[in-house]
Formats: structure tokens, sequence, C-alpha cells
């Protein structure tokens, strides 16, 4: 069975989750002001997505790295 969110962290994700649609609503303004012709939810959308998914690729990678310093340098 699953264990329940902790308020504390429940409270974070729907923080985090009220930023990031009006972040989506003000990108999406932007793309429409750009190019009216863009009227596409789900284009506009994805694009943003992508967006975000590389930024937490970079972080990722970036944390790897240190980590991997970071464990390096222990053993030595």
């Amino acid at each position: 069975m699953k264990k329940p969110t902790p308020p504390y962290i429940a409270a974070q994700i729907n923080q985090k989750s009220n930023e990031l649609i009006k972040e989506f609503h003000e990108h999406r303004e932007g793309a429409v002001a750009a190019n009216p012709q863009m009227t596409d939810e789900r284009k506009i959308f994805e694009g943003w997505a992508i967006q975000k998914i590389a930024g937490l690729q970079c972080l990722v990678l970036d944390l790897v790295g240190r980590v991997c310093d970071l464990e390096s340098r222990k053993r030595s």
C-alpha cells in the first residue's frame, strides 16, 4: 500500500504545480503574441514541455557529474 504524501511535501507539490501552470500560460501568451496564427494548444504545450524536460536532463547530468567528483575525492 502506498504511503500518503506528507502534508509539507504535498504543499510543495501544489505550489510548484501552480507555478508551472502560470509559467505555461505566460509562455503560451508569448508564443501567440509572436505568432498570432499559432493556436494549436497542444503544439505550444509540447514545445514548452520539451524545454522543461531538456532543462531537467541538464540538471541531472550536472548532478551526476558532481556526485562522481565527490565519490572520486572520497576514495582518494
